[in-house]
């Protein structure tokens, strides 16, 4: 997007943009998978305690148990959340902005014009939302080694092993589905300027899944409580 309103600008031709986008999205993937294959292989010698296959010892737990309380900082989480809401002003600002500009029209010549603007701020939006993911997942690294250690939550809870499979199919073809209606509004519509909606609501609705499956949980534990007693 940077390197398109750098183009639409006149600061770079067409070519040398596609060029320069191409390349650094050919080392980003080869970073990525390189990355994937070095954890891979560091992880190798410890697959039987993410499958969980492991009892814990007390030792274990009370290490576990110190891991949590060693991340259990909320502070990441509430700047997470902060800048996953503050994210759209990153295109909403830019958009408002270009609106203005284009119903003044000074006449003037212009260092970004209204549509670099809101190139740039929906790759704004990206990053403050890939920032936001750093808040969240980063400091929680010691958490979910914990987890791995001594789980804590009832794996029924995640829904890629809820006990519904309606749940489990709906869960596993979510992303999938979502980006498939970003492309197709996107693409067949040329509706990019409306489209990114989808990802903050399919969001919302992912929520809205995770806490039907968790109150399904807790009806089936309480319905076998009360069919024990």
């Amino acid at each position: 997007m940077l390197l398109l309103g750098a183009a639409e600008g006149g600061f770079l031709t067409e070519d040398t943009a596609v060029a320069i986008g191409l390349a650094l999205l050919l080392a980003i993937v080869a970073a990525g998978v390189l990355i994937a294959m070095l954890r891979g292989a560091r992880m190798r010698a410890f697959e039987d305690i993410e499958q969980g296959e492991v009892t814990a010892t007390s030792a274990v737990r009370r290490y576990a148990g110190q891991l949590r309380s060693a991340g259990s900082s909320t502070w990441n989480k509430a700047a997470a959340l902060a800048l996953f809401i503050l994210s759209p002003l990153c295109v909403f600002l830019p958009a408002l902005l270009a609106e203005e500009r284009t119903r003044t029209d000074a006449g003037g010549p212009t260092l970004l014009g209204a549509d670099q603007l809101i190139l740039f701020g929906a790759a704004g939006t990206l990053a403050v939302i890939a920032l936001g993911l750093f808040c969240w997942i980063a400091p929680n690294a010691g958490g979910r080694a914990a987890e791995h250690l001594h789980p804590a939550h009832d794996p029924q809870d995640d829904l890629d092993h809820s006990r519904s499979t309606a749940i489990r199919v709906v869960a596993a073809l979510w992303w999938s589905i979502t980006l498939a209606v970003f492309l197709i509004w996107g693409l067949g519509f040329n509706g990019w300027g409306q489209a990114w909606a989808v990802w903050p609501v399919s969001a919302v609705l992912y929520g809205g899944l995770w806490a039907l499956n968790s109150a399904l949980n807790r009806d089936t534990e309480q319905a076998r409580g009360s069919a024990a007693r």
